[in-house]
């Protein structure tokens, strides 16, 4: 499967609803977001390109494959792992856990 995103950053300029939703939200430090910076004015290009009413993006994708999962055994934690450990240990060797 291939998996492909956009991200867009808050670097240059704040996309629409940014200061709105850190302003109505006193308890989040000012360093999640900087104030001040002019408001990002849709469409933004697929090019890339950027100015100060258009916010850095950035594209990326990575072919993925998805694989059965082991059988696991809840928690109390609610947090689940493999039902045994040899299982856990092979999942985790190849980072599918």
């Amino acid at each position: 499967v291939m998996l492909q995103w956009k991200y867009i950053t808050a670097n240059s300029c704040s996309p629409p609803g940014y200061s709105e939703y850190f302003s109505n939200k006193p308890f989040l430090p000012s360093s999640y977001w900087t104030p001040g910076l002019s408001e990002c004015i849709p469409p933004y290009p697929n090019s890339g390109q950027r100015s100060s009413v258009w916010p850095e993006i950035f594209f990326n994708c990575a072919e993925v494959k998805i694989l059965p999962s082991a059988p696991v055994v809840p928690t109390p934690h609610g947090r689940s792992y493999p039902a045994n450990k040899s299982e856990f240990v092979r999942v985790n060797q190849v980072g599918y856990l």
